[in-house]
C-alpha cells in the first residue's frame, strides 16, 4: 500500500479505537502504519520536487548517529521525534484524522 492507493475498505469507522492497539511488542499499529506510509510519500514527494535536500537529517553537534541509535544522545533532533510519532497514534488522534491526512497525501501524488 503506498499514499497513491486506497486503504482498504475494511477499515471500520466505528473501530476507530483498534487503530492505536499494538497486536505485537513493538510499538507499530495499524494506524501508524497508515501514517507512516502517508509520511514516506510525502518524503518522496519532497525529493522529487527539491532534490536531495529534502532528504537531510542533520544531527546536532557533538551527536552521533551512533549516540542516536543507543538512546544516549543528549539531544535527539526533530526529524527523529516526527519518525517515531509516524509509527502510533498519538492521544487525540482519529481514524478520520489519520486517513484525512492519507487522502490529502495521496491526491497530490496523482495530481503529479
Amino acid at each position: 500500500m503506498t499514499a497513491t492507493t486506497t486503504p482498504p475498505s475494511s477499515l471500520d469507522a466505528e473501530r476507530g479505537d483498534l487503530l492505536g492497539e499494538r497486536p505485537t511488542v513493538g510499538a507499530l499499529c495499524l494506524g501508524g502504519l497508515i501514517k507512516h506510509v502517508a509520511s514516506i510519500e510525502e518524503g518522496w514527494m519532497r525529493f522529487v520536487a527539491e532534490g536531495p535536500s529534502a532528504m537531510r537529517y542533520d544531527l546536532p553537534d557533538g551527536v552521533t548517529w551512533a549516540d542516536l541509535a543507543a538512546g544516549t544522545a543528549r539531544e535527539v533532533p526533530q526529524w527523529a521525534i516526527d519518525h517515531q510519532s509516524d509509527f502510533r497514534m498519538l492521544p487525540g488522534e482519529t481514524l478520520a484524522g489519520v486517513l484525512a491526512r492519507y487522502e490529502r497525501v495521496a491526491a497530490r501524488g496523482r495530481s503529479r
